[in-house]
């Protein structure tokens, strides 16, 4: 499979993935839900992933990325379809863990195929280009919700979103099933001391924990507009134009992560960014204007998306090359922890406190990161692009 492959099917996943979660919290905010139980809504999008990412990364080892993404991309497509169709709210919860498992299993794929390409010279840039497409679609993603939900109501908008991973099944199924088999490779039995042996490795092990940190950023970030921007009585289309303001600078900045990598170490650039995105959310809760709220949506989607791209590739730069899908799926599986856990812990908080305290914790993780990133986990790499 070559990286343009890959950056397409993950850009159409990630367009479908984004909007849908985009379009599941305005309809279960349209039709009264709590906040709290938006929360447990949401953390639906990430418990299955919890669960199984770690089986995933196993089975892709085993037996290649062409089965997985097919039944990964279709499972998407029909449950998008189903829930233009079926009115009742509960199966918007089925709906957040199909969509959840099914866009886990097409990242693991994905990532997969990107540590085995090309020398590891090669696997910063690979990883900037795949994280450029996910970051276009999380421009495309909610900006093309928020406009579909105005012109064509809630339901169809779950329809129109179905084509896009309709179209990545379509095109796995045209590809060379030969070469998306390759790097399949047979496994021990699992064993729990298993994970506890790549964790003993502490450059992997803070990567690892970097990556958990950023994806708490994206978390809030994800969670708190939808619900504040609904508070301030902003309307679907002006809520996706600032989630797709973070994603248009996250795709600009990973068109130049490849330069970045060059002129400065990647711990370097990782701390940099999550001490960047603390400062930001301290500032986010005084902050009601909409345009206001679009500049600062931007300038956190620069920082947090050149961080996690360069987590991922400290992560594929030390995986073990037989165990790049396990390795992969650890990380999958602590960072969907987080993702579970956040939201009903935003969710809880900020129906008794507000908003506000929630910025106060994670930019004080994210400081704590990146501290940690440039004087104990980056430690002795200063030299390294």
């Amino acid at each position: 499979m070559t990286i343009c492959a890959v950056v397409l099917l993950g850009t159409l996943c990630q367009i479908a993935n984004v909007g849908s979660r985009m379009a599941v919290s305005l309809l279960a905010i349209g039709e009264g839900v709590p906040t709290v139980l938006i929360g447990s809504l949401l953390a639906l999008f990430s418990l299955p992933p919890m669960l199984f990412a770690l089986f995933g990364g196993r089975m892709i080892d085993r037996v290649g990325i062409r089965a997985p993404l097919i039944g990964a991309t279709g499972a998407m497509t029909t449950v998008l379809l189903l829930a233009a169709l079926v009115p009742q709210v509960w199966f918007l919860f089925l709906f957040a863990a199909v969509v959840g498992l099914a866009q886990n299993l097409t990242s693991l794929a994905l990532l997969t195929a990107i540590g085995s390409m090309g020398v590891p010279e090669d696997r910063t840039a690979n990883m900037s280009w795949l994280s450029l497409g996910y970051s276009s679609g999380l421009f495309v993603g909610p900006v093309l919700t928020g406009y579909l939900i105005e012109w064509v109501g809630q339901r169809p908008t779950f329809a129109v979103l179905a084509l896009f991973p309709g179209a990545a099944l379509g095109f796995i199924w045209l590809l060379n099933a030969g070469a998306m088999r390759s790097g399949a490779a047979g496994q021990r039995r699992f064993h729990p001391k298993q994970i506890l042996e790549l964790l003993r490795h502490p450059k992997l092990r803070g990567a690892l924990i970097a990556g958990v940190i950023v994806s708490g950023g994206w978390d809030m970030f994800s969670f708190v507009m939808p619900v504040h921007g609904a508070a301030i009585g902003l309307s679907a289309s002006a809520i996706g134009i600032i989630i797709g303001a973070y994603g248009l600078a996250s795709a600009s900045v990973r068109a130049m992560l490849p330069l970045f990598h060059r002129q400065m170490p990647e711990w370097t650039l990782l701390a940099a960014a999550m001490l960047i995105s603390g400062t930001l959310f301290l500032v986010f809760p005084f902050v009601a204007a909409p345009a206001a709220l679009t500049v600062l949506a931007f300038l956190l989607g620069l920082a947090l998306g050149g961080a996690q791209p360069t987590a991922v590739a400290i992560v594929l730069r030390y995986a073990p090359v037989e165990r790049r899908g396990e390795v992969i799926g650890v990380r999958s599986s602590m960072m969907n922890a987080v993702h579970t856990s956040m939201p009903l812990v935003f969710g809880a908080l900020g129906s008794a406190l507000g908003m506000a305290p929630l910025f106060l914790v994670v930019a004080g993780v994210l400081f704590l990161g990146g501290y940690r990133s440039k004087t104990h986990w980056g430690r002795g790499e200063a030299g390294e692009a």
